[in-house]
């Protein structure tokens, strides 16, 4: 008796299965008659059917079946050798999820190797120096867009866990984390914030823990951690800023199309060859919208009243233009009015209480493009946002305050577009060709050059004059820019950039824009990649002295000393 509930309680402790994990093949006959034979001993206890059933296929060895006849095959003990168990363990991730075949890739290992290592060597780097990481509020804008990117991936990777999907989860848990930190460090002007830094670190390793279990240990004993990692807790998540995601992505999508258009600008199309090169623009505009045109409103929803005004049917065309004539709104496009009726009559049939204003708005643009002569691209990419970001797309205003968000990136866009100046301007300021253009979450950028010629470059990427903007009194320029030589000292430089020496300008070529000491080291920090490392500067070869008066004119022509206070 005694033995028998032995046997019973062990049987208890170990049913029901939670998983039972086996190949795709053995799904016709082993799993599905698993399934049949619990249900036929435990008709009546169904606590003790199996809880779940995963199946996975076979394993390619780069994109090809493995056979020992065609020497494509590999060996446990062969693969460790070579690319190590973590490596191993990252390229079985990385090699694919559910029934279908896995493909163990030996390029990708080697590339995840190198990501490791770089993780590791980066991890190191920021060790030493994280006394002279900035400090303070994490309050500037990509602060905390970087905040959002980690606690974003701490939710998407917990759930690809749980699902054990675990090349969804090394995507989102180690390549867009890693993609997130490297656009931190990159677009953040005031250098990466030292709580940031080793939030993300730790975030990462433990994110990273199940499948790279050994480098997680090491770093997790590089960051001064007591216990082991195994027995570390999921990283508890914060609150995810999804407009502000969405805001730093529109931030980089903007940025990308105002260089294409400066790109365009400085190589129109149709250019004679002995043609003078155009000045280059040093001056930008970016007139934004914050709603479409008030006559698109006023048209769909009176279209729509109509509609159910007559249980489901549309007037004629001649009732149509007689009440459309009569708002305010309408009177100017009346020439695109009867193209988009036209087409409203043949898409909207029963369901038009199922559409929303967004979806109308989206037809209505696409019959303008077809019979109007309305830039195509411009509905080409709302059909693709709505195919990438859902129903969201379709929203007549955006998630979060478009001018806003270019006004406090000022300094990135005058940077990585290599303008002097940047503005940021309501569309209604612009006059009708841009206005025609500019829609919410597709400003219209204008770039003026020196001597006050401005030009603007639609989404065509032709060129085309706009209204000259006003601009400073202008300035006899200087022959030579005032500079200064800057040295490393007891420092190397990082981040991919190399030698001790550069020249740093102190002025534009107009003599405006002139540096002080603050600006002048965030300059040498960025040209030397040391962004956030708190460096100082010294005329004096032995960097005994440290520069502490904002005017560094003194100093044009001659050679200052970079290195790190103690």
């Amino acid at each position: 008796m005694a033995d028998e509930r032995k046997l019973r309680q062990e049987f208890q402790y170990w049913y029901p299965v939670d998983l039972r994990v086996s190949g795709k093949d053995l799904i016709p006959n082993h799993l599905t008659y698993f399934i049949y034979n619990h249900c036929a001993v435990w008709s009546k206890e169904k606590d003790n059917w199996p809880q779940s059933i995963r199946a996975n296929g076979f394993l390619l060895l780069n994109s090809e079946k493995m056979s020992k006849s065609t020497g494509n095959f590999l060996t446990l003990k062969a693969a460790v050798d070579k690319f190590s168990a973590d490596g191993m363990r990252l390229a079985l991730a990385d090699a694919g999820d559910t029934v279908e075949d896995a493909n163990f890739v030996e390029k990708v290992a080697d590339a995840g190797i190198l990501r490791l290592f770089t993780f590791l060597e980066w991890t190191k780097e920021m060790l030493s120096c994280k006394d002279s990481l900035r400090t303070g509020p994490t309050s500037c804008f990509d602060d905390r867009v970087f905040e959002s990117c980690i606690n974003k991936a701490i939710e998407e990777t917990d759930e690809n866990y749980k699902s054990m999907m675990f090349r969804e989860a090394l995507k989102t848990g180690f390549y867009e984390l890693q993609a997130a930190r490297d656009r931190y460090r990159e677009n953040c002007l005031l250098g990466m914030h030292k709580d940031l830094v080793f939030r993300f670190i730790e975030v990462q390793t433990l994110l990273l823990t199940p499948i790279c279990p050994h480098l997680a240990e090491h770093l997790w004993e590089l960051m001064g951690k007591s216990e082991s990692v195994m027995n570390a807790s999921w990283p508890v998540t914060g609150k995810v800023d999804y407009p502000l995601l969405k805001s730093a992505d529109y931030l980089a999508a903007c940025a990308h199309e105002f260089r294409m258009r400066i790109k365009a600008m400085m190589n129109p199309k149709g250019k004679k060859k002995d043609a003078a090169p155009p000045s280059k623009p040093n001056h930008g505009v970016i007139f934004v919208a914050s709603a479409y045109p008030p006559w698109q409103h006023a048209t769909l929803n009176n279209l729509k009243e109509m509609y159910h005004e007559l249980g489901g049917n549309f007037p004629d065309n001649r009732d149509i233009m007689s009440r459309m004539k009569t708002l305010p709104e309408v009177r100017s496009a009346m020439k695109k009015l009867m193209p988009f009726v036209q087409h409203v009559k043949v898409e909207i049939r029963i369901n038009c209480d199922n559409r929303t204003l967004g979806e109308l708005e989206l037809m209505f643009m696409t019959i303008v493009v077809e019979r109007a002569s309305v830039n195509l691209k411009i509905v080409r990419n709302r059909i693709e946002c709505v195919e990438s970001d859902g129903p969201s797309a379709l929203e007549t205003t955006l998630q979060f305050d478009e001018r806003q968000v270019l006004e406090e990136n000022k300094a990135f866009l005058s940077k990585t577009l290599e303008l002097v100046s940047v503005e940021i301007k309501p569309s209604s300021e612009a006059d009708n060709r841009i206005q025609e253009d500019c829609a919410p979450g597709k400003p219209f950028s204008v770039f003026t050059t020196a001597e006050n010629q401005s030009s603007c470059v639609n989404d065509a990427g032709s060129t085309i004059q706009a209204s000259p903007l006003p601009t400073k009194k202008q300035v006899t320029p200087s022959p030579v820019c005032r500079f200064v030589n800057v040295k490393l000292c007891g420092v190397e430089p990082s981040q991919g950039a190399k030698g001790n020496e550069a020249t740093v300008l102190l002025e534009n070529p107009q003599g405006e824009n002139v540096l002080d000491l603050k600006q002048l080291t965030q300059e040498v920090e960025a040209v030397f990649g040391l962004r956030g490392r708190k460096i100082a500067l010294s005329a004096s070869p032995g960097c005994d002295t440290e520069l502490t008066g904002p005017d560094v004119m003194p100093y044009s022509g001659k050679c200052l000393y970079a290195f790190i206070p103690k």
